[in-house]
């Protein structure tokens, strides 16, 4: 049985109050990071993350987020698909009106979708607490809205 150390863990904490990551451990996160067992349309909506993603802000380490993301949202198409064709409710062959099972499938798809797109910087009250160097915003292409920051 080993004994706990009684000396407590102890981070080095720059003066923003923000505890530095080792750079060198956390690689920018690519399509190379996508599980393999996702089919293709999970690839096309990783991807899709990845181009939306404020450039610098994912890395290796976010790759289980954008997964949970991307499979909720695939989750959720295909229950507003279901529900399209369906409809709401049914009826069973004892004549009861059910609410379909999609619902609640597309309610929990909304959720992990929700939490997950926070985590990733895609709502607009994490995107405040979001910082990008000086260096990423230069690098950053024209996006066409100049014209309207005059």
């Amino acid at each position: 049985m080993t004994k706990k150390s009684d000396k407590p863990h102890l981070r080095l904490v720059d003066d923003t109050g923000i505890v530095p990551v080792a750079a060198a451990k956390l690689k920018p996160l690519t399509m190379s990071h996508c599980p393999k067992h996702l089919d293709k349309r999970h690839k096309v909506a990783w991807k899709s993350v990845l181009e939306r993603a404020i450039p610098g802000t994912l890395s290796s380490a976010d790759a289980e987020v954008v997964t949970a993301y991307v499979v909720a949202s695939i989750m959720h198409a295909d229950a507003t698909a279901a529900l399209a064709r369906e409809g709401m409710t049914y009826t069973t062959p004892n004549g009861l009106a059910r609410v379909n099972p999609a619902i609640r499938v597309q309610m929990d798809a909304s959720s992990v979708m929700l939490r997950t797109a926070c985590a990733l910087g895609f709502t607009p009250k994490s995107r405040k607490n979001i910082r990008v160097s000086n260096d990423l915003l230069s690098n950053l292409t024209d996006d066409g809205f100049e014209q309207f920051a005059k």
